[in-house]
């Protein structure tokens, strides 16, 4: 489960953060979606939805193959979030070596 690892990549956004910067390239971003590749994930976080504040976390998933999974804003709606924390770990490569 990516939670009870200590060597996730946490990424936090909360209602008060005007610019988003990214990790990797510390450029300033306006995210529409999220996209996710060769790696275990979990969401958590807090969104308005008809004016109330619904808290969501989702299960710990897992990309498939070596294809990026992709959360499409017109399938899936767009989200106001006043806190959102995307947890990340690298998907382990599993080697085996002949003996």
């Amino acid at each position: 489960m990516v939670l009870e690892d200590n060597k996730y990549f946490k990424y936090s956004v909360n209602y008060e953060i005007k610019n988003i910067v990214c990790p990797i390239c510390n450029k300033i971003i306006k995210p529409k979606t999220i996209w996710f590749y060769q790696c275990e994930y979990q969401i958590k976080g807090e969104k308005i939805e008809n004016g109330d504040v619904i808290r969501y976390d989702s299960k710990p998933k897992e990309t498939k193959d070596d294809k990026f999974e992709y959360f499409d804003p017109k399938e899936n709606g767009e989200a106001d979030w006043t806190e959102l924390v995307i947890y990340v770990l690298p998907k382990q490569k599993i080697k085996y070596q002949s003996n």
